[in-house]
């Protein structure tokens, strides 16, 4: 199964205070994680995985369960080879494609892209648990809610998500 978590900010203290996060929120992650995911499942990150010490916290993820991917965001400034070496077999520097039978394809990015650039769905982390205010019909990204699909750990209640149920509701 394809399970989706973005913005997990490890090691930021001031996202704290940014997106209302309660002082255990690497923890909370990290257990929820551990709970869900299995040996046959892929995680997909979309984003900042980490701020600060970022070889004790990518280290620590890595020992979570399954095959992990990356789509970096913009706290993610290390070379692909460095995410790869810690164990991520794939890293995107900014978005890609992908195909599901059931979805078509699928966009999944840090930030959201244009709609000109998919043809079904753009799934993207970035904005966490805040409005989105900055998608209007001038914006360079036409938000449309029926295509262009937020990732919020925060709404999500610091758990991964699967694809289906994400796309379901």
């Amino acid at each position: 199964m394809l399970y989706l978590i973005t913005d997990t900010h490890f090691g930021h203290r001031n996202i704290i205070k940014y997106c209302n996060r309660p002082e255990n929120f690497e923890d909370l992650i990290f257990d929820n994680l551990y709970k869900i995911i299995t040996n046959n499942d892929i995680l997909l990150h979309l984003g900042d995985v980490a701020y600060g010490p970022e070889k004790l916290w990518i280290e620590m993820y890595m020992h979570i369960p399954g095959e992990k991917w990356l789509v970096k965001g913009n706290h993610d400034r290390k070379k692909t080879e460095w995410y790869e070496a810690l164990g991520f077999t794939k890293v995107y520097d900014e978005w890609f494609r992908y195909v599901d039978n059931d979805y078509g394809t699928i966009v999944f990015s840090h930030k959201p892209r244009d709609l000109e650039q998919f043809t079904s769905y753009n799934i993207h982390g970035h904005c966490h648990n805040s409005e989105i205010k900055s998608f209007s019909e001038d914006s360079p990204f036409r938000y449309h809610a029926e295509y262009n699909k937020r990732l919020s750990i925060e709404l999500e209640n610091y758990k991964p998500v699967s694809l289906n149920n994400f796309l379901n509701r």
